[in-house]
């Protein structure tokens, strides 16, 4: 768990509580942390691996909200677990996943007893929420060829292997869409 920021803030008493009361986990890629509408009893604190957000669409669509990895939480997580109202979003391992599981009734108590620990929660809605005006920013305002050129950029090389259904789904949209576009 040290390897959270938050952890340096933590008295020796609540480090210690913080430990006692977690366990951590291991799962497999496609594995589904919560569903959209269920109320999350339990915190993911992510080690290693990759997990997406999204929200139902139309019909069997998904709308992607945003992935996180290993040393970073989800504020739909945390939303849910600290004012025990249903998850906004589905959370689902893109990736074998390891973290630690935190009760709700700890991080609410934490967030209580420790300002430093509760500001650095509300930092992370603030980048977070920040994110999400941008996704919203580009698809109200933004071309989909920009989008979809911002997106293979963010691999970061030359050569990319992803489907359009893929480009699709990470954009919000159809395959159909996509083939038209490219």
């Amino acid at each position: 768990m040290q390897n959270f920021d938050f952890f340096g803030v933590l008295s020796r008493d609540e480090a210690e509580a913080l430990k006692a009361k977690s366990k951590l986990v291991r799962l497999q890629k496609g594995a589904v942390l919560f569903y959209e509408g269920e109320i999350c009893n339990e915190i993911l604190y992510l080690l290693q691996g990759k997990i997406r957000l999204c929200v139902s669409g139309e019909g069997t669509s998904e709308i992607p909200l945003y992935d996180f990895c290993g040393g970073e939480q989800c504020v739909v997580n945390i939303a849910s677990a600290i004012s025990q109202t249903p998850a906004v979003a589905t959370a689902e391992a893109i990736t074998d996943i390891s973290g630690w599981l935190i009760p709700a009734s700890v991080i609410q108590e934490l967030i209580v007893r420790n300002k430093e620990y509760q500001k650095m929660i509300f930092s992370l809605f603030t980048l977070r929420y920040g994110a999400l005006t941008t996704l919203i920013e580009d698809i109200k305002f933004k071309r989909l060829d920009s989008r979809i050129l911002d997106l293979l950029r963010s691999f970061g090389t030359d050569e990319i292997t992803i489907k359009n259904a893929e480009i699709a789904e990470r954009l919000g949209t159809s395959r159909n869409v996509i083939n038209r576009v490219l």
